[in-house]
């Protein structure tokens, strides 16, 4: 398995769909760098290997090489995207109104969502 197959893996571990979803929680990297690196197209940057290891606790010898398990510990949580930040610090602004209509919308846009999930499996 090549590096960037090990980034790929890296990426669907954490949760993140796309290199785009991945990329917006990284400091050290842009979406079309972070692709050129799982395709095979850049080498990974030192920069980017050092952000990885450090903000998500991976094994730099399974990063270079393969070797042992991806984490040095249990799997992090999922770091927030841009989106979900702003959304947070919206409702943290929130006045306990605005709170309760978050709140609502939420589980009534989570409700739709499983309904329709359950439709259609």
């Amino acid at each position: 398995m090549t590096i960037g197959a090990r980034i790929k893996q890296l990426q669907k571990e954490l949760g993140y769909s796309s290199a785009e979803k991945f990329a917006e929680v990284l400091e050290k990297t842009t979406a079309s760098r972070l692709s050129d690196v799982i395709r095979g197209k850049q080498k990974l940057p030192d920069d980017l290997m050092y952000e990885l290891i450090t903000k998500f606790d991976v094994n730099a010898n399974w990063i270079i090489a393969g070797v042992g398990d991806i984490f040095i510990g249990k799997i992090p949580e999922k770091i927030l995207t841009v989106q979900e930040q702003t959304l947070l610090e919206d409702y943290r602004e929130s006045n306990e109104q605005g709170k309760e209509a978050i709140e609502k919308t939420a589980k009534a846009l989570s409700a739709i969502a499983t309904l329709t999930n359950n439709k259609v499996a």
